[in-house]
């Protein structure tokens, strides 16, 4: 028996004559249903059709590679991103169509890579600053008609105006925006406990999807008392907020930040180390372990060197809750910091490989609840094979001057072009008998440092050039 298709409708009751109809508000769709029902008159429908709409991005960016389903992962990342944009970022086009901090920190992230339009990403950031409650923490989706707050939100805001930093260098829009973080980081300084650690945060308490959590989306030890992951993106978002008060003339508000996020750092060592797991725990005291707290114990700095890669291999390899598809950005940091991007590349896009054989258009919100059909947040393809793959990035704030490190993760050659703020910046590699081939066009008023896969460095200052050197 066939599924009855449920969602949205209009009732439209046409007139004698010739009639188009179209509704007020935007449609986005899989499938189309008709329902009519006619009495003594015949009605002629002369076509049925649709016209897209959206915010105006203009692609700059595109990537190929020797991996057949790289194709396909760049162009329904391109599609899910741009059907989540609007006059604001959204979640996604069927259901809320709200901006949610966490979704517009990684859709602008994105955008960046493909297009050197920034007007949404530095919208969304304003908006967002203009959300802070009265207790110092920003709504978790803003505008809307009701207020929600996820805590840690706030706390990737944080990391959003820092990543717009760098790839902008707008240090005006900083400044305007100290003053929230220093009342977001004050909530989170009151929250402090005896033990060092951020205590319970109240509200929604949201860190990923992950099925068998506490509403699929707490982890279990909550129940017990305080998380170690709130603790440990406090001390990230201390670290950001640092960077940022140094780079806008605040040195004591940043050494200030420094000094909270090294004792917070000492109290997760203390209270949420597993030495005889050689993992942290997802509480103090508590036996539980995710992938998500280990992630977040690198990019926080709690962990480094060879026991945060140990900690990552058992966070890929052992049995625990993994991360979700948004999530997933997160967990190629921490690869990226510990040396290991290159051998868990291919685990990381069979999710997205699973989804482009169910002929999906666009990526789904998450792998538990499958609500949603379009998320902006799972178009991951279009920063890691930018910044990874092409290995194009920020050497300096706003593109002053271009890193280009490329991994090859056993691909055989990749090519595309990345947007940036000065201009478009081409990358073409291959691998022949052992032999790393690259050829780049950029900027020509631009310097550029280009680190080779043997580990060698060149620096120009832009425009045409090619090097060369053996794959180790």
């Amino acid at each position: 028996k066939a599924e009855i298709l449920r969602g949205d409708y209009d009732l439209f009751e046409p007139a004698k004559g010739e009639i188009v109809f179209e509704p007020f508000w935007y449609r986005t769709f899989r499938y189309i249903r008709l329902d009519i029902e006619t009495a003594q008159e015949e009605l002629f429908i002369k076509s049925c059709g649709y016209r897209e709409t959206g915010y105006p991005l203009v692609i700059i960016g595109h990537f190929q590679s020797s991996d057949e389903y790289s194709k396909k992962l760049w162009e329904i990342s391109v599609r899910t991103l741009k059907r989540c944009m609007f006059e604001t970022f959204i979640d996604c086009p069927y259901y809320e169509q709200l901006q949610y901090i966490m979704d517009t920190r990684l859709q602008a992230l994105y955008s960046y890579q493909i297009s050197a339009d920034n007007r949404l990403a530095r919208k969304a950031i304003d908006d967002f600053r203009r959300s802070l409650t009265p207790d110092g923490l920003l709504q978790s989706r803003y505008p809307s008609m009701q207020m929600q707050i996820i805590p840690a939100y706030s706390l990737h805001w944080i990391y959003m105006l820092k990543e717009y930093w760098m790839y902008y260098g707008d240090l005006e829009l900083i400044k305007r925006c100290r003053p929230v973080m220093d009342c977001i980081l004050d909530w989170y300084d009151r929250k402090i406990t005896d033990t060092g650690l951020v205590g319970r945060t109240g509200y929604w308490s949201f860190i990923d999807w992950v099925q068998g959590w506490d509403m699929d989306s707490i982890p279990t030890a909550n129940r017990a008392g305080p998380m170690t992951m709130d603790t440990l993106m406090y001390i990230k978002a201390l670290q950001d907020a640092a960077l940022l008060n140094n780079a806008s003339g605040r040195d004591g508000i940043a050494k200030e930040y420094l000094d909270r996020a090294y004792l917070a750092s000492e109290a997760v060592r203390k209270y949420c180390w597993d030495e005889e797991k050689g993992l942290f725990t997802d509480g103090p005291g508590v036996m539980e372990y995710c992938q998500h707290t280990q992630v977040w114990s690198v990019l926080s700095g709690v962990m480094r060197g060879t026991l945060a890669r140990k900690v990552m291999k058992k966070a890929i390899d052992d049995h625990m809750p993994k991360m979700s598809y948004a999530a997933t950005y997160f967990l190629c940091r921490a690869l990226e910091i510990t040396g290991l991007y290159n051998e868990y590349y291919g685990q990381l896009w069979k999710p997205w490989k699973e989804m482009i054989n169910l002929k999906l258009t666009t990526w789904v919100e998450d792998p538990v609840t499958q609500r949603s059909d379009c998320h902006g947040w799972g178009a991951l393809p279009l920063y890691e094979f930018a910044s990874m793959i092409l290995g194009v990035k920020p050497a300096s704030t706003g593109y002053e001057a271009i890193l280009i490190q490329p991994y090859t993760c056993n691909l055989y050659f990749a090519k595309g072009t990345v947007a940036t703020i000065h201009g478009p910046v081409d990358v073409s590699w291959n691998i022949r008998k052992s032999t790393f081939t690259i050829k780049i066009t950029g900027p020509t008023e631009i310097p550029v440092k280009l680190c080779l896969p043997d580990g060698s460095v060149r620096e120009v200052q832009g425009g045409r050039f090619e090097a060369m050197c053996m794959i180790p």
